[in-house]
């Protein structure tokens, strides 16, 4: 019959009979994570958003203050947000606000314009271009119209 060897202890002991304080030899090491802001855990009270027009019809609609909070929460500025589902361009919009830049994306050429057009109001000095080849939004819109015409 073989002997099973004592387990380890985590637990460092100082020599016997002196008078030292007894500590957990991993507490020097360890250090637990410092969160340097509250993430936010509770109810959120934000007005509801009264949209116009196509913003009526979307199945989403929110105040830009709803973004605008979170973004602010989980990023720092200048960082980058993720927006799959564009839609009207509120997430874009408070990117704008909180110093973000914003990736989105958007397949329904409706919503595109409808964000271009809030963009422009709100920063009527920014251009709207494309990223792909630096055309401006006009002549997008223009080829797409061209090519919805053309195809009919």
């Amino acid at each position: 019959m073989v002997a099973a060897a004592a387990p380890t202890s985590a637990l460092a002991l100082p020599p016997e009979g002196a008078q030292a304080e007894a500590r957990w030899s991993c507490a020097a090491a360890y250090r637990p994570p410092v969160q340097e802001m509250r993430i936010p855990d509770s109810v959120l009270r934000i007005s509801r958003h009264k949209g116009h027009g196509i913003e009526t019809e979307h199945p989403a609609v929110f105040p830009i203050a709803l973004p605008e909070f979170l973004i602010q929460a989980y990023t720092d500025e200048g960082e980058a947000v993720f927006e799959p589902f564009a839609g009207s361009g509120t997430t874009i919009l408070a990117g704008q606000r909180t110093g973000r830049r914003v990736r989105a994306i958007e397949f329904a050429p409706a919503y595109v314009d409808l964000a271009i057009a809030r963009w422009r109001l709100l920063h009527p000095d920014l251009p709207v271009t494309l990223a792909e080849d630096g055309r401006d939004y006009d002549a997008v819109a223009a080829a797409r119209v061209e090519a919805i015409a053309d195809a009919a």
